[in-house]
């Protein structure tokens, strides 16, 4: 705990992520920990940020901000690459129905067994958070780091970059958190691999050995695998994940620039205790969700992430909505029109007239 405070009190550091909660036996501690941070810095807003396998929503009633959502990342993940191995077979089954489940109430698995876990259960139910108490990332050092080579989105998604920058707006234009991970911003190809630089000779044997183990298993789904690892403990390794040493994709930055821009103008300034009001399936790979945003405005995010184009219910775009965003040229009018583009994100604004029910959850909604 004073390890905390020093971090927050004398260095001003906006907040603190805690990493991998879930292994922390002393469970009371966590709230503490919450309650002394923000009684110290009374006065200040302070960011108490959660990596928790466990999907348990109660930390998030009791003092920290926000918790990373991995479901989403690997829901998102899976539909874009196809990969469904290791716990991306947890959301291979129905993915779109975890997209919508996702984005919605947080998180996908709320209670369900849990395929890594054995049919165990995993989660408790998160729909009644804010959109906010989440943390929606494409990649991290983690999910790239831990990759037997390192690939990023931008190599894995070369064939689909469409599909890329929709879910790259569908992450940057709805309510939860966005985080990027360092490179992302720049379009950046390098991997990001496994490095780490021990002097014990013993432990630098025992890691290599260790995912030698690891990605042996994965030989059973064609991947490369075991002997050919870049070594972790290589200073070539290291040199090999530096993003910055690229050139910067100026396309891509500008993408992300506009995004950011959008995001600050019409969504950022609105997102307190902000809730989802409805949510549907469009189609494999596709959903629409609506959050109620403070001003009682609507934001509307119709997200296609499938190779093909999907109709939309003549009810479901109503002629009030704005398109704020759409990340295929010309795909907010082919949605006005009855028809989400494939590989496709489009992002409304509206605000209901007074007789409109904006809590009412529509008729297939999450």
């Amino acid at each position: 705990t004073e390890n905390a405070l020093y971090w927050l009190q004398d260095y001003r550091f906006d907040g603190l992520r805690l990493d991998a909660v879930h292994a922390i036996a002393s469970k009371d501690w966590l709230p503490e920990l919450a309650q002394t941070v923000h009684r110290a810095c009374r006065g200040r807003h302070v960011h108490l940020i959660l990596e928790n396998d466990d999907n348990d929503a109660a930390l998030l009633e009791q003092g920290f901000t926000a918790q990373w959502n991995d479901d989403i990342h690997h829901v998102v993940h899976h539909l874009l690459t196809g990969e469904n191995d290791g716990y991306y077979a947890a959301y291979a089954e129905t993915p779109t129905r975890h997209l919508r489940r996702a984005l919605a109430e947080g998180f996908v698995y709320q209670g369900e067994p849990f395929v890594t876990r054995d049919g165990a259960g995993r989660g408790t139910p998160s729909a009644h958070l804010p959109a906010t108490a989440f943390v929606f990332f494409l990649q991290n050092h983690d999910q790239t780091g831990n990759r037997a080579r390192g690939e990023r989105l931008t190599r894995l998604c070369q064939n689909r970059p469409e599909a890329l920058r929709a879910a790259i707006a569908l992450q940057l234009l709805s309510p939860q958190i966005p985080l990027l991970f360092m490179g992302e911003e720049r379009g950046s190809t390098a991997p990001f691999l496994y490095f780490t630089d021990f002097s014990d000779t013993e432990l630098m044997d025992a890691i290599r050995e260790g995912r030698r183990r690891e990605f042996q298993r994965f030989e059973a789904f064609g991947r490369d695998a075991g002997s050919d690892l870049p070594d972790p403990g290589s200073a070539e390794t290291w040199r090999l994940s530096n993003p910055y040493a690229e050139s910067v994709d100026e396309t891509m930055y500008g993408y992300y620039t506009k995004l950011l821009y959008v995001r600050r103008q019409f969504i950022r300034p609105w997102l307190r205790s902000v809730q989802c009001c409805e949510a549907h399936l469009l189609g494999d790979g596709a959903v629409l969700v609506r959050w109620a945003l403070a001003n009682k405005s609507v934001l509307s995010v119709y997200c296609n992430l499938s190779t093909a184009d999907c109709v939309l219910p003549r009810d479901l775009v109503d002629v009030s909505e704005r398109g704020i965003f759409a990340s295929r040229s010309r795909s907010d009018y082919s949605l006005f029109a009855g028809r989400l583009a494939a590989e496709t994100t489009v992002v409304t604004i509206y605000r209901p007239s007074d007789g409109d029910d904006i809590d009412g959850a529509g008729g297939d909604a999450a």
